[in-house]
C-alpha cells in the first residue's frame, strides 16, 4: 500500500530499476496536507484487512526517518504480526489513573524492555 505520490515514485524509479522484489497491492492513498482520524482509519483498515485476509503474512512500513534537511535515513519497521518484544521504546511509559482524596491522580511508570 502506497501513501503519497513520493512512495509511488520510489517504487518505480528505485525499487523496480534495482530489481527489488516486493508485494505491491496496487492500493494507493493520497497524502493530504493534514491527516485526519478518518484518513488514518481508512489507511489502517485497509492494511489490517489485507493482513487478516491472508494475502500477506507480514506488514512493514518503509519510510525516510528525518534527521535534518540534508539527512534522511531509510527505515523499515515491522507492524504486523505483533510480537511481545521488539516494539518497546526506552521512553515508553504506562499511565494509571487513580483517585486520591476524591481527586484524580495520574501515576506514571517507565516500561522496562523484556530480556
Amino acid at each position: 500500500i502506497c501513501i503519497g505520490k513520493k512512495s509511488l515514485i520510489q517504487l518505480r524509479t528505485r525499487w523496480e530499476v534495482a530489481g527489488a522484489k516486493y508485494n505491491n497491492t496496487g492500493i494507493w492513498f493520497g497524502m493530504p496536507d493534514s491527516i485526519t482520524s478518518a484518513t488514518a482509519s481508512e489507511i489502517s483498515d485497509s492494511i489490517r484487512n489485507i493482513f487478516l485476509s491472508g494475502d500477506v503474512d507480514k506488514v512493514e512500513i518503509i519510510y525516510a526517518k528525518f534527521f535534518s534537511l540534508v539527512k534522511n535515513e531509510p527505515t523499515v519497521r515491522s507492524m504486523l504480526p505483533l510480537t511481545p518484544t521488539g516494539i518497546e521504546d526506552p521512553e515508553d511509559e504506562t499511565f494509571r489513573v487513580t483517585t486520591e482524596y476524591g481527586k484524580l491522580k495520574v501515576e506514571r511508570e517507565k516500561v522496562k524492555a523484556p530480556k
